[in-house]
Formats: C-alpha cells, structure tokens, sequence
C-alpha cells in the first residue's frame, strides 16, 4: 500500500525519493522499521532539508508574510468600520485575533491599531517612513 501523499511529484523531490518514501510508508504500515532504517530516514531527510536551504527559506516566508501584516490590519479595520463602525470592527477584529491566535497577539495587535489610530503618533510614523 502506498500513501497518495507521495504519488504527486514535486519539481523537487525527485522519482527515486519518492519510491523510497513510499517503501518506507510501506514498512511503517507493515510495521517493519526497525530503528537503524528509523535513524537512516531522519538522517537522509535532515540532509536533504539542509541541502534545499529550507531555513533561510523559512524566514524569507516568514518575513514576508509578517511584514505586511499591519498594513493589512489597519486596510481591514476601515473597510469593516464603513459597515459597523470603528469600535464594533476593531472588538470584532481584536476578538478573531484572539480565537486564532490568542490573547497576546491579540493584545499585540490592540495595540498597534491604537498606536495607528492615534493622530500625533501615526504623523511621526508616516513622516519616519517616508524620510527613509
């Protein structure tokens, strides 16, 4: 039995990865690993992850994805207080926040809509950015 997972090929992982993959899926299945093929797997695969420089690839998603997230928050809230209100969409919004990712981003987030909203702080800011 093969997993379906491993049937597709990526442009990276070649035919010959992916056979292995599914012997091993196989074994794993049939309960046939022992630790040796175990400690060879991880091996192999911590090898690969280094060779594809899966970190630093990583942290340019990471950033990348981070990044913009403000900006993004601040373009939903006034798009949302048109419809509700500013108050209701930024409790609404707050309150997402906090379900998904939990009350410290949230409060993180509280807090840069309010350091946005205020008038002197957000000035010095788009002046800041602008200037550099």
């Amino acid at each position: 039995m093969t997993c379906d997972c491993f049937l597709h090929p990526h442009k990276d992982i070649g035919a010959k990865t992916i056979d292995i993959l599914n012997t091993i899926y196989s074994k794993i299945q049939a309960e046939k690993v022992n630790k040796k093929e175990l400690a060879l797997i991880f091996k192999k695969s911590f090898i690969q992850w280094r060779n594809h420089n899966a970190p630093i690839s990583a942290a340019a998603l990471t950033f990348f994805i981070i990044l913009p997230l403000p900006s993004l928050l601040l373009i939903v809230v006034t798009i949302f207080s048109q419809f509700y209100g500013q108050t209701v969409a930024q409790q609404q919004i707050i309150q997402q926040i906090t379900l998904l990712a939990g009350p410290v981003v949230a409060q993180l987030f509280q807090q840069l809509l309010e350091s946005a909203l205020s008038p002197f702080t957000s000035l010095w800011v788009g002046l800041t950015v602008v200037a550099f």
